[in-house]
């Protein structure tokens, strides 16, 4: 798939006429192993017409790992220094701090990438119901497991806080706050409930539906964190929030909510690096599993054979059938706060 098509990261930088490098801005930006004839000298090109400024490839990291993955990473660690799309703004030390986290980040998602084959076929099969006896290499890895996912959960609470935050600055009413956050309507839609549909006909299931492996991993003794208890009141008063007319209240951006918004860039990009070393840990804690179905004490990892079925595989023979499990979904609004700040800090 593509999303797993390993390839190169570039940091492009521009210079002026004269050659003296400006260093305030660097595009980072990929090139797939699959873009046929593509480089990072191609991109430049690209990018350079319209611009008055000379551009250069000032580094370039190929990894073996996901490139988008690589990229998604970066630009979500850097986030507090982005100008706009791929743009960043580099401080007095250059790129090297960028060109360092990127490196620092190709080499966990290269670690992880190595075990992903083996990983696959044992989530292919089914586990044999064995919980081994863990080692000392398990409970250490379970005691390291523990914090980051005690450092992930308070995280982000404190995001949700923040969040929480920004959506009552419009008090009793729904409000965005020009490039900082907003609302996204959903239209009505519909879904088929495949799983109602199973348990009311299960022997067209077992005809008609397909296989396959569900696994679920879940950490033994998992940290649990209690919300501070102004959190509620704040969740209420959200919920409560109303649109007076078609679309949300629009606010101008204040010092204070600027100031927000940057506390919450600030701890959405520190998710980045505890979010690759769980992913790290989960994937050596599956290893040590293997076939079977937990460590005791530490973790497990269930495999297990389930039957689904689709709208399509039903259709058109029973289409009577989809249409009476075929449910409708309601319009809503949700909230989002925007990832970059898209106005000058």
């Amino acid at each position: 798939m593509e999303r797993n098509t390993p390839g190169t990261l570039y940091f492009i930088t521009e210079q002026d006429p004269f050659g003296d490098t400006s260093g305030s801005y660097v595009k980072i930006g990929l090139v797939r192993d699959n873009d046929t004839g593509r480089s990072s000298l191609d991109r430049l090109l690209e990018h350079q017409t319209g611009n008055p400024r000379i551009l250069v490839v000032a580094e370039s990291l190929t990894t073996t790992a996901p490139i988008s993955e690589l990229e998604t990473s970066v630009h979500q660690q850097l986030a507090r220094h982005r100008v706009s799309g791929e743009w960043f703004r580099a401080g007095g030390e250059g790129i090297r701090p960028f060109v360092d986290v990127a490196e620092a980040i190709r080499r966990e998602l290269e670690h992880l990438h190595t075990h992903s084959s083996e990983l696959e076929t044992l989530a292919a099969t089914e586990d044999t119901a064995e919980e081994l006896l863990p080692d000392s290499e398990a409970k250490d890895m379970h005691h390291e497991m523990v914090g980051v996912v005690r450092a992930i959960k308070e995280r982000k609470q404190q995001l949700n806080r923040v969040a929480l935050e920004l959506q009552l600055f419009g008090g009793t009413e729904t409000s965005d706050i020009e490039g900082i956050c907003g609302h996204h309507y959903t239209k009505a839609g519909s879904r088929f409930d495949s799983s109602g549909f199973g348990q009311a006909y299960p022997d067209l299931l077992a005809e008609l539906g397909s296989s396959r492996i569900q696994s679920r991993f879940s950490l033994r003794q998992a940290p649990k964190l209690t919300p501070s208890d102004d959190m509620n009141p704040l969740k209420e008063l959200c919920a409560a929030q109303t649109i007076a007319g078609s679309e949300p209240l629009k606010l101008a951006r204040s010092s204070r909510t600027e100031a927000l918004h940057a506390d919450w860039i600030e701890l959405h990009s520190g998710l980045q690096p505890l979010k690759q070393k769980e992913d790290l840990l989960e994937a050596r804690m599956k290893l040590l599993c293997g076939p079977a179905a937990a460590l005791k004490g530490i973790c497990s990892w269930k495999r297990t054979t389930i039957r689904t079925i689709s709208q399509k595989e039903l259709l058109p023979s029973h289409q009577e059938l989809v249409d009476a499990f075929t449910m409708p979904t309601a319009p809503r609004w949700s909230f989002k706060v925007n990832p970059w700040r898209p106005y000058r800090f």
